[in-house]
C-alpha cells in the first residue's frame, strides 16, 4: 500500500541520514 511504502521510505531515509 502507498502508506506502507511511504513509511518504509521514511525509515530508509532516516537510516541513510544517520549513515551519511
Amino acid at each position: 500500500s502507498p502508506a506502507f511504502q511511504a513509511q518504509k521510505q521514511a525509515k530508509v531515509n532516516d537510516v541513510l541520514d544517520k549513515l551519511y
